[in-house]
């Protein structure tokens, strides 16, 4: 958004754009192999990356600092702030195993997860019991979080803002990650 400082008197007026730049995510394992497929949460939005592990955000603000997280399964998350320059910004990022083993078979629980978008609640059918749900901002902020011993639950999001978030469920079988919609 330009910013406009009005100068000596109501005929002059200065104008100063923000420099708009990008930033390029290069995502990659402990041995520098390309992580494909893993979500960036930059500047409100999220992207994938791609099978060279990199996704590019453009049109971006210069001179501020932004928050960013990098999520991938079978991975411990990458959180860190940029401080945005103008022109063509670079983040390397490394992501670390959580030790799940690569040939270990991924058993999804979580059976249904509606309405979504969702107003008022959120409703979850699992095959398992529902140990924890974790609800995370697009900028990987932890906004809510529950213990719970049941297989179908409701969660509240009168608390949260119109947007996307990532919802995080763990059973006894694991977590999974699902995207849902907020829209009052």
């Amino acid at each position: 958004m330009p910013e406009i400082t009005f100068i000596k008197d109501n005929d002059t007026i200065e104008v100063k754009l923000n420099e708009a730049g990008s930033v390029t995510f290069n995502v990659k394992n402990k041995q520098e192999t390309p992580v494909s497929g893993a979500v960036v949460i930059f500047n409100g939005l999220s992207q994938t990356t791609d099978a060279l592990g990199s996704t590019t955000f453009t049109l971006v603000n210069a001179g501020q600092a932004y928050p960013y997280a990098v999520t991938r399964e079978k991975y411990y998350a990458g959180y860190g702030i940029l401080d945005l320059k103008g022109g063509t910004n670079t983040r390397d990022i490394t992501l670390y195993s959580d030790g799940t083993p690569i040939n270990k078979t991924i058993v999804k629980t979580v059976k249904a997860i509606f309405p979504n978008p969702a107003s008022e609640n959120i409703h979850i059918v699992s095959e398992e019991p529902i140990l924890t749900v974790e609800i995370f901002s697009v900028r990987g902020s932890k906004v809510y979080q529950k213990t719970f011993d049941t297989k179908t639950i409701s969660v509240p999001l009168s608390e949260l803002k119109d947007g996307e978030y990532v919802l995080r469920v763990t059973t006894s079988k694991g977590q999974e990650s699902h995207k849902i919609i907020v829209k009052h």
